[in-house]
Order: C-alpha cells, then sequence, then structure tokens
C-alpha cells in the first residue's frame, strides 16, 4: 500500500509543478503524454501493490521508465528548456526559477524505486537493496534543495553580479552543476550506509563500486572543466589582434572578456577536488564503520560458540 501511496504523492507533486510552471508551450507531445503518463504510473502502482511483485517483471519496468521520465520532465522543464536557453543562461535558470517542486517530484519519486527495490527483494526472497535509481532521485532532490538555500542567501534576482565563492558554487556550465549532481548522489547513498550500519551490510557490491567510480569522476569534471576554460580564453585572444580599436578601454574590456573563462577553469577545478575530498571521507568512515560492526558480530558469535 506504500507504493500506491508514494506514488500518488508522485503524481500530487507533477500537478503542483504544473500549477507552478504550466505545460511547455509547443510541446504538443508533453500535454497528451504527461496526463496519460499519471494515469498509467498509478494504475501500475496499484496492480504491483495487488500482485506483490517487483520491478523484475515488465509491469514494474514500465513503472519505473514513468518515474523515470516525471524525472526527467521537471529536471528540464523549466529550469533548463526554455530558462537555461534564455540570454542569462543556466545561472540566471537557477537563480530566477522556482526549484521547490522539483525537489518534492525527485524526493518521492525516489521513495518509490526504494518501494520497488524492496518489492523486488519481497519477490526474490532476499535482504532488499535500494539500487541506484533511487540514489540517483535522491541526489536530484538534495542539489535542488541546496540551490533553492542558496537563493534565500543571494536572492532570486539573477541579474546581480556574483563574486567569489558564489560565483564558482553558480557557476556558469553543465559542469558546475554536474559535479553538485554526483556529489549529491554519493552523499544520499553515504547517509543511508551511515543509517544502516548495524545491519547486515547491503550496501557493498556494484552499488558501492558505482558510488566509488561517481567520486573518482568528480576531479576528473572539474579537470574538464579547466581544459575547456582555458580553450575558451585562449580561443578569443587572436580576435583582440584583428579589426579597429581606437583606445586602450576597448583592448581591456575586449581582453577581459577573452579571459573570462580562466574562471571556469579554476571554479571547477576547485569543486571537483573539494566535492571529491567531501565524498571520500564521508564514504570512508561508513566503511571503517562497517567494518568494525562485522569485528563486532564475529566476536559475539565467537563468545556464543
Amino acid at each position: 500500500m506504500k507504493l500506491v501511496i508514494y506514488c500518488l504523492c508522485v503524481v500530487a507533486a507533477l500537478l503542483i509543478h504544473a500549477l507552478v510552471f504550466g505545460l511547455p508551450a509547443g510541446a504538443d507531445f508533453v500535454v497528451v503524454l504527461f496526463p496519460i503518463a499519471a494515469v498509467l504510473y498509478c494504475v501500475l502502482a496499484l496492480f504491483l501493490w495487488h500482485q506483490k511483485t517487483g520491478p523484475g517483471n515488465p509491469v514494474g519496468t514500465v513503472l519505473a521508465a514513468c518515474n523515470f521520465f516525471f524525472i526527467g520532465y521537471c529536471v528540464q522543464y523549466p529550469l533548463i528548456w526554455p530558462d537555461a536557453l534564455a540570454d542569462g543562461g543556466l545561472r540566471a535558470a537557477v537563480l530566477s526559477t522556482t526549484l521547490w517542486p522539483q525537489i518534492f517530484v525527485c524526493l518521492f519519486s525516489g521513495i518509490v524505486f526504494v518501494q520497488l527495490d524492496g518489492l523486488q527483494a519481497l519477490r526474490e526472497g532476499h535482504v532488499g537493496r535500494t539500487g541506484v535509481a533511487a540514489y540517483f532521485a535522491f541526489g536530484l532532490a538534495m542539489t535542488f534543495a541546496f540551490f533553492a538555500g542558496l537563493r534565500t542567501v543571494y536572492g532570486p534576482a539573477h541579474g546581480e553580479a556574483l563574486t567569489g565563492a558564489a560565483r564558482a558554487v553558480f557557476g556558469g556550465s553543465a559542469i558546475h552543476y554536474l559535479i553538485f549532481i554526483f556529489f549529491f548522489i554519493t552523499i544520499a547513498y553515504t547517509i543511508h550506509a551511515a543509517v544502516g550500519l548495524h545491519a547486515p551490510n547491503p550496501h557493498g557490491g556494484p552499488r558501492r563500486r558505482f558510488i566509488k567510480i561517481l567520486i573518482g569522476t568528480l576531479p576528473l569534471l572539474g579537470f574538464l572543466g579547466t581544459v575547456l576554460g582555458i580553450m575558451d580564453a585562449l580561443g578569443g585572444l587572436p580576435g583582440l589582434f584583428l579589426g579597429d580599436r581606437t583606445t586602450a578601454s576597448d583592448l581591456s574590456s575586449e581582453l577581459a572578456a577573452s579571459l573570462s573563462g580562466i574562471s571556469l577553469a579554476f571554479e571547477t577545478t576547485m569543486l571537483g577536488l573539494v566535492t571529491s575530498l567531501v565524498a571520500t571521507l564521508g564514504l570512508s568512515y561508513v566503511e571503517k564503520r562497517e567494518a568494525e560492526a562485522v569485528l563486532r558480530r564475529q566476536e559475539s558469535a565467537d563468545d556464543i560458540l
């Protein structure tokens, strides 16, 4: 029954999202698919609850696909399309877009993924393990919550100048936000693993390896931003020596514009290294506590024998 309740919560969050932002103009396929997917979503949830089957069957797979569709829709509209395509870019879209409807959609979608994983475990008769899809949804919810909290500090006026750490956090490229998404996915996993320290370890295996891969990707994304920033800065230098410039201010302004990509290089490098450090420390702490818990269980078993 929990699955049905949380699916209804997802649909309610989607309705709130539609009331806040409306439906995208000119995207008729979304207007048609949106109500159909919502109705199908609830019907499949009722069927799964009645049959007590997990996502290993086609019905559960379709329900999970609907979940991904809802998450993808709320992530890209209106934050990426059409707001990020405006003159202000992605930073302006994050600073000017209301984010709490997306938080609820991703949060309840993650809980639905957890319920689906539980039904799968019940059907197969083993200990339930939360899948990567749930951590992905929770990581997105935490990312939206993080930037929504920052907006209360810096204000929603996307035209205001951002400097220092604020500029680095809000970024100006997709790499900035991709780093935060990967980081919060690892944080969601680490929190879940820390909560279940005293239970038999259900958090290892492929999921643990996947999270470690994400952590290793964080500094690589930072270095990728470095390369792109330097390429952008150097690409604008040849234009400085072409055309007519009557004053030194003309040259200095164009030089500043061409070198603005250097900030992207240092910002993404800093974000990649800091987030990787924090995620590594958190996962190392969990692994240390897990090893201690296993040792205590072994000692308790030896005492009984």
